[in-house]
């Protein structure tokens, strides 16, 4: 997880609240740096198995 800085403690708390929210779907904390094969590569390890399919 990337470092979070904030004015005041509701603000890294908001923050914090934002990339736990992102990483709970599925989605990495820093996406912008990610490249495309990157993410693909974690999606792989991390998220796919985690997924199930409707029916």
């Amino acid at each position: 997880m990337p470092p979070v800085y904030g004015s005041s403690a509701e603000e890294v708390n908001a923050k914090l609240t934002e990339i736990k929210a992102r990483f709970n779907r599925g989605l990495p904390a820093e996406a912008t740096v990610w490249t495309v094969k990157a993410y693909a590569v974690y999606w792989l390890d991390q998220v796919a198995g985690l997924v199930r399919a409707a029916g």
